[in-house]
């Protein structure tokens, strides 16, 4: 039996209109489209694990929340930085397609490597950004929803903290 997983993977596509727009989407907001896959990760996949956990009940809440405002915030700071980039990079390929005396006229891959390369660079850029604004925010807005875990935080923060620095010995 000779079963091959390409033609099946394209007639999937062909036939299915969700997976044709989620394509589309991957193609232009490849940053984005991240953003997204992990957000479902955790707040689907994450939240069952935890859930699976031994632990109290209330740190189950309290854990599978954090994730879910995690993996949205996440999303929400990608949408804010990158849709406007990748309207930049979309921009910067539509000129040098037009310009007809450039080595990107004839050869379209490398205009699809230039919006590549800057939407791969901005991701690099904003990552510690992004990073840092997550670590500074969630906190803030898991306390606001649970006022009384406060040492919650702390706690893990301080658990975090040893780690990095037994690794460093």
């Amino acid at each position: 039996m000779n079963f091959n997983t390409t033609k099946v993977t394209a007639n999937l596509i062909k036939r299915n209109s969700i997976a044709k727009s989620a394509i589309c989407f991957a193609d232009k907001n490849p940053t984005l489209f991240n953003s997204v896959v992990a957000t479902t990760a955790a707040c689907t996949i994450r939240p069952i694990g935890i859930n699976m956990m031994p632990t109290k009940k209330e740190d189950k809440k309290y854990f599978t929340v954090r994730s879910f405002i995690t993996g949205l915030l996440d999303l929400a700071t990608s949408a804010i930085y990158y849709i406007p980039i990748n309207k930049i990079a979309d921009n910067i390929e539509k000129n040098l397609l037009e310009k007809k005396d450039t080595i990107f006229y004839k050869d379209k891959n490398a205009t699809k490597s230039i919006k590549t390369l800057i939407n791969r660079g901005s991701y690099f850029i904003a990552l510690p950004i992004q990073s840092a604004l997550m670590f500074w925010m969630i906190p803030k807005i898991v306390n606001k929803i649970f006022p009384n875990n406060k040492e919650k935080d702390e706690s893990n923060r301080v658990k975090f903290l040893d780690l990095t620095r037994r690794n460093k010995k």
